[in-house]
């Protein structure tokens, strides 16, 4: 069954989320709109329009990102379409987290609701994101025997481009590499640099941005007394690899609201994929899973409550000089690795085939 992944978002963190499908589903079944061709450039896909795909004879998918993608696309459903939901987020709340506007959020409740009854198929971001939903719409879910599969935001890491880079380094290293928005909790990772510099003097702090920030980020390393261990810098996408490889740690602070709970943070993929080792808050570690993959000594759990951030100052000494050795990073990227491996040993694309087809059967029976 071929897949048309409909995705008129051109945006990074969108282009991410595609290339995450392409490489943990089969890329020959896969198919995309012409636009895709001057961001991908893979001869192995097929590009084509959506309305030629949608007028080809027999059982075909159609693979969306959100719900209002999904609502336009209601109009062309039909007993040989099988419709693929891959949430990005939960877009209700996620509104209602940034603007507090209630009547916004009701709004795309109801979108969101109208979306779900038609869709034979979802893949996750996590499984607390399939929670969300199969609570939120746990009549309709379960009546309609829907099937589903987890796939996390990840890529495939390069491992061969670490085998030199390895070796012991002092200062301490550690980056934050992402935007300023409210629910990145910027300030809290300021923050939370300051009291690591009150724990372990030997280290440094980078922010990779956009340059709209630089400002706001100076300001705000002066205002925690980092500004001596400080760097500011953007890096374009194309070689965020090559510069993270250079940190010992990266961090991430995110509240315990469902928005960041059933997320997947392409940043974790980032720093993991990088060999980094991670400050975490609690929320991030139980939404990436960390504990199913990754030794507890390549990753130190904050503590965040009511807008305050607490750890033991033994035990992130310990996690630090763990960091610091030499195989450290290679055990992180060995990790992240067999982690990949075992989501492609799956066969995504195998269960969303035979998914389909038992949909079908059913149809034809009535």
């Amino acid at each position: 069954m071929r897949i048309f992944v409909f995705n008129k978002d051109f945006s990074e963190q969108s282009v991410r989320q595609v290339e995450t499908l392409l490489s943990f589903l089969d890329i020959s079944t896969i198919v995309l709109d012409y636009e895709w061709e001057k961001v991908l450039s893979n001869s192995k896909i097929e590009y084509t329009n959506f309305e030629e795909f949608h007028k080809r004879p027999g059982l075909k998918g159609i693979l969306f990102l959100n719900i209002l993608d999904g609502n336009y696309l209601m109009k062309y459903k039909n007993k040989n379409t099988f419709y693929i939901f891959r949430p990005r987020g939960i877009v209700p709340e996620e509104s209602y987290y940034k603007k507090k506007n209630l009547v916004k959020r009701e709004i795309l409740n109801f979108i969101e609701r109208k979306v779900i009854k038609r869709v034979d198929y979802f893949i996750f971001l996590s499984d607390t994101q399939k929670a969300h939903y199969f609570n939120k719409y746990k009549s309709i879910l379960m009546n309609k025997h829907i099937k589903s599969t987890i796939l996390p935001n990840l890529k495939i890491s390069e491992k061969s481009l670490f085998k030199s880079t390895v070796k012991e380094r002092s200062p301490l290293k550690i980056v934050y590499s992402g935007g300023f928005s409210k629910w990145q909790n910027i300030e809290l990772v300021f923050k939370t640099f300051e009291s690591l510099l009150n724990v372990y003097e030997s280290v440094e702090f980078s922010v990779l941005t956009f340059e709209n920030n630089f400002d706001y980020a100076e300001k705000l390393a002066r205002k925690y007394n980092v500004f001596k261990v400080f760097k500011v810098k953007y890096v374009n996408p194309e070689i965020l690899n090559s510069e993270l490889r250079k940190y010992d740690v990266g961090i991430i602070i995110r509240d315990k609201s469902i928005v960041n709970s059933s997320a997947s943070p392409f940043k974790v993929i980032d720093y993991l994929s990088n060999g980094l080792g991670l400050i975490v808050t609690d929320s991030v570690a139980e939404a990436s899973g960390l504990k199913g993959f990754l030794n507890s000594n390549s990753y130190f759990v904050i503590d965040f409550n009511a807008g305050k951030i607490s750890y033991q100052k033994d035990n992130l000494i310990k996690f630090i000089e763990q960091i610091l050795n030499e195989k450290t990073k290679m055990n992180i990227i060995n990790s992240y690795n067999n982690f990949t491996k075992e989501i492609l040993a799956e066969e995504i694309s195998l269960k969303i085939e035979n998914a389909a087809v038992e949909m079908n059967k059913l149809k034809n029976l009535y």
